[in-house]
């Protein structure tokens, strides 16, 4: 029997279509696996029936349909999937890498000056007339102040910032309708945490 199926070769294309549809089939088969392990849970689900937005018939029907539409591409057009995946593994570790980078107020455009930690204390002592606010650097920030100069490493710089009314922000570039005012550790040029003021 082993040798009988070493020994088959195909003849017509009905023969070849089942060579051709296995590496689709077994694509698909990951693509299923692989939306079935995605799916909502039970909470996600409890969820939307709250705020009544349970899936009726057409929904999963349309669904079904789409997917069918899928696996039916997915079967027939397999090699341009494969040509096209390296490219979408490359988009997704390029967005995996810009969520990365953290969303910081300040950039190195808008660092002011150096400064010591006791020098930035003794520029923003509060003196509250009423006495709400402490008299010391930063009033009620003054624990959080602590806790960010704790965390300033020996190879790294305090810096003054300031970025003005309409100065872009953020690594999504919005623009600022006031003025933003604070300190950053600088590590490398590169800002590694801010404290905004």
């Amino acid at each position: 029997m082993i040798d009988t199926i070493f020994a088959w070769r195909p003849v017509g294309w009905l023969d070849y279509l089942p060579i051709y549809i296995v590496p689709g089939a077994l694509l698909a088969a990951g693509l299923l696996i692989n939306k079935w392990r995605n799916q909502p849970g039970e909470f996600a689900h409890n969820l939307m029936s709250i705020i009544g937005k349970n899936l009726s018939l057409w929904d999963r029907f349309k669904e079904f349909l789409v997917l069918s539409l899928a696996i039916f591409c997915v079967l027939v057009g397999w090699p341009a999937f494969f040509i096209w995946l390296p490219f979408h593994w490359r988009q997704e570790k390029q967005n995996k890498a810009w969520q990365a980078i953290p969303n910081f107020d300040c950039a190195p455009q808008y660092l002011v000056h150096q400064v010591t930690p006791t020098e930035a204390e003794s520029l923003h002592i509060v003196h509250d007339p009423l006495g709400f606010a402490p008299e010391i650097a930063f009033g009620h920030m003054h624990d959080l102040w602590k806790q960010f100069v704790a965390r300033i490493e020996p190879e790294e710089e305090l810096w003054s910032f300031l970025v003005p009314k309409g100065g872009k922000t953020g690594k999504y570039q919005f623009e600022t309708d006031h003025e933003i005012t604070g300190y950053a550790r600088i590590k490398s040029g590169a800002v590694v945490e801010e404290f905004l003021y």
